[in-house]
This record gives structure tokens, C-alpha cells and sequence, in this order.
């Protein structure tokens, strides 16, 4: 795995390059023998160098879930088994965005599987997807997070969601992009 805590003058978005795809990759091929490496590098590798860091990490969870067989509880599985520190917390999150882009009919197991992850990166992000589409199970669901023995890195700042001002009240000086959900929740 490329460290990146050796490299100074590396942009964000090379935390995703040819390297650490090509490890993820062999982890992929390692843990579930089906997986089509050649279609995960190509979905990855096509394009990079037009894509920011965030549009990279959204193309490994994209690649993944095409060149791994199977449901998404079945893919899941396999992430669960390569989910490991990655030496950046950031890079991490891949596991947790897939969980958002794909786990959104599942959201007993995705949400489970958030927790799990959050243990490699933050699910910041993909916990809003879960918070816009169900408040209160979800917000239910982390409280119960922040009471047990592992504290997710995707509490506090996403029951703030970064999503553009669309009956929301919030925002910042140069406009709502920080909104606060007004959701009706009931425990």
C-alpha cells in the first residue's frame, strides 16, 4: 500500500492512484476469487486524471460494485473482509461511500455496516444519504452508536448535512451550503 504520509508534495487526489487501486485490486482478488480485476482497474484507471479526489473515491465504490459478484449483502461481505487501515483515514472512507451509493434497499445492513467501517474512515459522508432518506431510523440508529463502545467518526458534524438549501434552515456566510436538517424526530 503506498504511504502516504511520505509524500509531501502529492495533491489530495493522488491518494487515489494507479498504485493504491492496484492494491485494492489484489485485496479485492484476494478475498473473493470471482472478482474481475482487469474491469476494476479499467473503471478506475479510465479517466483519472480528469477526476478530483472525491469523484476517485466515488469510481472505487462504482468499480467495486461491478467487478465484485454477487448481492450487495454478498459484496459487502468481501469489503468487510479487506477492510483494514489504510495508513490514511481519508482513503478509508471508500469503504463507507460504497455502503451510500449502494446500500440504500438495505438500510438495516448498510447501516450496520457503517458502524463497522467507520472503524478505517469516516462515513461522514454516506451517512447523509441515510439521514435525507430515513431521519428518524437513522438518527435513531446513531444514538444508540454513540452510547455503545465504538464511537463512529460519522456522528456529530453529519447531523449536519452538506446538502444545498432545499427547505432547510442554516447556511454560512457565503450562503446555505452547511445546512441544518429540520427533521421531526421521535424516540
Amino acid at each position: 500500500m503506498p504511504d502516504d504520509s511520505a509524500v509531501q508534495d502529492v495533491s489530495f487526489k493522488d491518494w487515489f492512484n494507479a498504485a493504491r487501486y492496484t492494491d485494492i485490486a489484489h485485496q479485492l482478488a484476494a478475498a473473493e476469487p470471482r472478482f474481475d480485476r482487469k474491469l476494476f482497474l479499467k473503471i478506475t484507471l479510465d479517466g483519472i486524471a480528469e477526476r478530483e479526489l472525491m469523484a476517485r473515491l466515488n469510481q472505487t465504490s462504482i468499480a467495486a460494485d461491478a467487478a465484485l459478484p454477487g448481492s450487495f449483502a454478498d459484496k459487502l461481505a468481501v469489503l468487510r473482509k479487506i477492510a483494514a487501515p489504510e495508513g490514511n483515514t481519508f482513503v478509508g472512507i471508500w469503504y463507507s461511500d460504497f455502503v451510500g451509493q449502494f446500500g440504500l434497499q438495505e438500510p438495516r445492513k448498510s447501516l450496520a455496516a457503517l458502524r463497522y467501517f467507520t472503524q478505517f474512515g469516516s462515513a461522514e459522508f454516506a451517512i447523509r444519504t441515510f439521514i435525507l432518506r430515513a431521519p428518524q431510523t437513522t438518527l435513531k440508529e446513531m444514538i444508540k452508536w454513540s452510547n455503545g463502545q465504538i464511537t463512529p467518526t460519522s456522528t456529530c458534524g453529519d447531523w449536519r448535512a452538506k446538502v444545498p438549501d432545499q427547505g432547510y434552515r442554516g447556511g454560512n456566510v457565503s450562503g446555505s451550503w452547511w445546512a441544518i436538517p429540520v427533521l421531526p424526530v421521535r424516540f
